[in-house]
């Protein structure tokens, strides 16, 4: 958790928020104040405007610069809720992304550390791609889905200019599910509602799930116009290296053997320039983070002036040091 709540302290001071979604592996960071929410997105093609009164949630482009074909949109009340990548995951091997809705209280306790130890994290909304390799009708597919209890009460339901089902599932919580087919990628977009019956939690959630389904739209997402730079990020006592170029990433210190990660498109802060902040996100074992900030930064040996500062963020590993362009 220490190299979490760092980024978000790092994002902070990179003149943006920042959601990472990733295609096929979750997991991740973020903080209300940072707003997961605000998705450091591509430029969307077609977009249509959030709702009065609601934020929208945009989904990125993919590594090097490729488009996602999972690309989509949906107002959301900022106010009220939290857009968040999803921490814990069901074994599902057809997931390949997920994020959750959160009001702001489930959100600020969750970060408080107030579920830690395998507390079971309150209902809320949660969004998720699935794979459907076999092409299937989305009832079928629920049916041959082995993460709904006692799948029930199906209804037609349109949602994004798709023909979707809508239907009741138990299990830790109660849901209400609207399940559709992406016509670009064939993947399954689910849309879940958990309910605990009681209080006033329902009620709030309810609203997050009705402002998802009315909103969501499916998107073109352009490449990024900062996929395909190339940086060098250097690092004093202790020291250590990173290359950043369109074949791949590379860390490597005099001590350790190099490290090798897949090149990727970098998020980078929503409303901002290209050029402010670029996150690129480690994908291999360990995974983490790269952070180029736009700054001066002064190597600590050399006193040489650099236009970027960095962080890198690999496991339990947080450094810092300063970069430059190629």
């Amino acid at each position: 958790m220490m190299h979490r709540k760092y980024l978000k302290q790092r994002l902070l001071q990179s003149a943006g928020a920042i959601l990472i979604l990733g295609t096929a592996s979750v997991p991740v960071f973020t903080s209300s104040t940072l707003s997961r929410a605000n998705q450091a997105a591509s430029v969307v093609s077609q977009q249509k405007p959030a709702p009065s009164g609601q934020t929208l949630y945009r989904t990125p482009a993919l590594g090097l610069g490729e488009a996602n074909p999972d690309s989509f949109q949906f107002g959301y009340s900022r106010k009220a809720f939290v857009v968040d990548v999803a921490q814990r995951l069901p074994k599902d091997s057809s997931l390949l992304n997920a994020i959750d809705i959160w009001t702001q209280q489930d959100y600020q306790s969750i970060e408080a550390g107030d579920y830690e130890g395998g507390t079971e994290y309150p209902a809320n909304v949660r969004v998720s791609v699935h794979r459907n390799p076999q092409n299937v009708s989305v009832q079928q597919w629920v049916k041959q889905s082995n993460q709904f209890v006692a799948p029930s009460h199906f209804k037609q339901r349109a949602i994004a200019g798709q023909k979707g089902v809508l239907f009741s599932s138990t299990g830790l919580y109660e849901n209400e599910n609207v399940v559709f087919s992406n016509p670009k990628s064939g993947n399954i977009i689910l849309i879940s509602l958990a309910k605990v019956n009681y209080g006033d939690s329902d009620a709030m959630y309810r609203t997050a799930f009705n402002e998802v389904m009315n909103s969501f739209a499916f998107t073109k997402a352009e490449p990024s116009s900062t996929a395909k730079e190339s940086f060098i990020v250097r690092g004093n006592e202790p020291f250590w290296n990173v290359t950043v170029n369109k074949s791949n990433i590379v860390y490597s210190t005099p001590e350790t053997p190099k490290l090798t990660f897949p090149s990727v498109a970098p998020l980078g802060a929503e409303g901002r320039p290209a050029d402010n902040v670029r996150v690129y996100r480690l994908q291999g074992q360990p995974s983490g983070f790269l952070i180029i900030n736009k700054g001066a930064c002064s190597d600590t040996m050399s006193d040489q002036a650099y236009a970027y500062s960095a962080t890198l963020i690999l496991g339990n590993v947080v450094r810092e040091g300063c970069a430059v362009k190629q």
